[in-house]
Formats: C-alpha cells, structure tokens, sequence
C-alpha cells in the first residue's frame, strides 16, 4: 500500500509563488508510474524504485515519470524499468519530458531492463540533469535523448548502453545539449545526432569521455554541429569509422578541440552527403586514430591544427571535393582520389 499527501504555500505579499510539493511514500516493492501536469512540484522519492512493469507494444509506451507542461525537480530516487517493446518503436521511458515542460533531475539512478527503452526522453523546455547513472545492457536502448528543440543540460553523469545496438545520448531533429564532466558508454553510437530535417540541432561536450564497444562513437546523420572540447574518444572494436559526419539535409560541423582519440586500428573520419561538411581538429592527439574517407558528392573540408597529426590515409572516393587543410602538423599515409573526385592538400605553418 502506499499513501500520498502533497501541500502549497504562496506569499501574497510578494506574490512569489513557492514550490509545490509531493511527497511520495511507498511501503511495497515498486511504485505506479507518475504523472505530473500541475506546475512547480518538488518531487523527493529517496529510497523508492518506480517499476512500471507488464508488457506493452504500443510506439510510445509508458513512462515511470512524466512530466507534461510543468517544472518539476526530481530527486534521489531510483527507477526500475522492465517492460519489452518491438524493435524500432519508442520502447519504456524512465523519465518522459513534453509540451514546455522544465525539469530538474539530480542524484538519481535509472535502469533499464526492456529492450527499446530510453533513460530520459526530453521534448519539453529545458532541463537541467546531474550526478545521475543511468545503464541498460538491453538492445536499441538510449540513455537520453533531445527532441522538439529542447534544451538539457548534463553534468556529472553516467550513462552506459552496452546491449546491442545501444545508443549513448542523442539529439533528435532538433535540439541542443550541453554536456560536462560524464561518462559514456554505448555498444553502438555512443553520440549522436539525427538531424532529420533542416532545423538546427547542437551537442556541446566539455571534459567527456566517449567510450564505443564497436560502432562509431561520434555521429552526424543529416546535418548539425558536435563540439567536443577536451574529450577523450575510444572505440574498441571499429566496424565503421570513429567520427562519421554525414551532411545530407542540411550542413554538418564537427569541431575537436584537444582530447585523445583512439580506434584501435579503425578509421578516424568518415563525411559524407549532398551537403557540405566541415571538420576541424585543433590541438587533439590523433596518433591513435586511423584514416580519413569521403564516398559522397558533398563538398568536405578538414582542418587539422597542431596536435599529433593524421597518421591513416587520406580518400576522396566520389564527385564533391575534399579539401584538407594542415596547420602546424603532418600527414603520414597515402593520399588517394579516384574517378572524377577532387582531392586538396594544403600544409602551412603559421
């Protein structure tokens, strides 16, 4: 059994409006899940585990907390999600974010025990996540992903996907995510956006590590902008190149300032798309990366300044042109273009 009591308090005189709260108290094994559309609700279930339980197949699933058109801070509490969805569907949400909803997220844990299922799905306003784990060994499960133009941002987390065809964190056709201080960890992309249409979606990650069982740890599908300030990116077993930056609906940057990359013995860059795509390295020890490729009719530009330089080939396999710029640094490997492709080197030092 559980019991429930929640109170208000307002301040007339200076009209400031103060939290709403709710306190949850659960005798048992699991709470129900939670659903939250009043505004301003201070949310503490330390020591209560949310299981949403059953099985459910329908595209959006169910959530153990979701939070529609409010603010709400969610605090120490545990969710335990256990329900299988169809591979490709919108599986079991632990935290389920939408309609200008704000949300406040610190010292939580969130588990993922279904297939298809996602730690935290954000379409709201603004969120604001930190010192939160978030794991799932499970298939085509997501730790957190953005959609809808949302805004989050992360510190101090730990989010491990390592069931097949995990993701890591994501930002969906649009949104932007600020990401400091955090571990991640993905049998599949381990970052990633899928920029389906031409609206602008960001990834800001400042002192993270990227850390892929197999695929490619750094991804840009159909346009948007990575930066990666001093963040350290390892793939284990490489099946496809380490950054992949796609341009198709609409431009993709990827910019790399410091940081160690390391494939171990995969390819470090791939563009491609009909779009152009820009990429620059500033300062990263790349020794331990591999190649760079092109296999599309987009126009690609890299710049490398400094650092260790490109120690891996260099190939332009279609019509658009790779041009790559070399600052204060060297290229050890084979330069190749082929068919009616155009291949640019240019080295200075300035």
């Amino acid at each position: 059994m559980s019991s429930c009591s929640a109170w208000a308090k307002f301040d007339n005189s200076t009209k400031i409006k103060k939290w709403v709260a709710l306190l949850l108290t659960v005798s048992g094994l699991a709470a129900a899940p939670l659903s939250v559309s009043a505004a301003n609700r201070v949310i503490d279930t330390s020591g209560t585990t949310f299981d949403t339980g059953g099985a459910y197949t329908s595209i959006t699933g169910t959530a153990a907390l979701t939070i529609t058109g409010s603010e709400v801070t969610y605090s120490g509490g545990n969710i335990s999600i256990n329900i299988n969805i169809s591979d490709g569907f919108i599986g079991s949400t632990g935290i389920y974010a939408s309609d200008h909803a704000n949300l406040i997220l610190h010292s939580s844990t969130i588990t993922l025990l279904g297939n298809s299922a996602y730690g935290i799905l954000f379409r709201g306003d603004r969120a604001t996540v930190s010192h939160v784990t978030i794991s799932s060994t499970r298939a085509y499960a997501r730790g957190i992903q953005v959609e809808n133009r949302g805004y989050i941002e992360i510190d101090n987390a730990d989010v491990s996907s390592t069931g097949l065809r995990g993701y890591g964190v994501a930002v969906n056709s649009s949104g932007t995510m600020i990401i400091r201080d955090s571990n991640i960890t993905s049998q599949d992309r381990t970052m990633i956006i899928h920029n389906t249409g031409n609206d602008s979606a960001l990834i800001v990650a400042t002192n993270v590590n990227l850390h892929s069982l197999i695929r490619g740890a750094v991804n840009i599908l159909y346009g948007g902008e990575i930066i990666l300030n001093h963040v350290n990116v390892t793939v284990d077993s490489p099946t496809e190149a380490m950054l992949f930056i796609n341009g198709n609906n609409s431009p993709a940057y990827l910019e790399v300032n410091g940081g160690t990359l390391s494939t171990n013995g995969g390819n470090l860059l791939s563009v491609g798309g009909t779009n152009d795509v820009n990429v620059s390295f500033d300062n990263a020890d790349i020794s331990g990366a591999g190649a760079i490729s092109k296999n599309s009719s987009g126009t690609a530009t890299v710049n490398i300044s400094g650092g260790s330089g490109i120690h891996g080939d260099v190939t332009n396999s279609d019509s658009g042109a790779l041009n790559v710029n070399l600052n204060n640094t060297t290229l050890t490997g084979d330069v190749t273009g082929s068919g009616s492709s155009t291949l640019n080197i240019n080295a200075s030092n300035s």
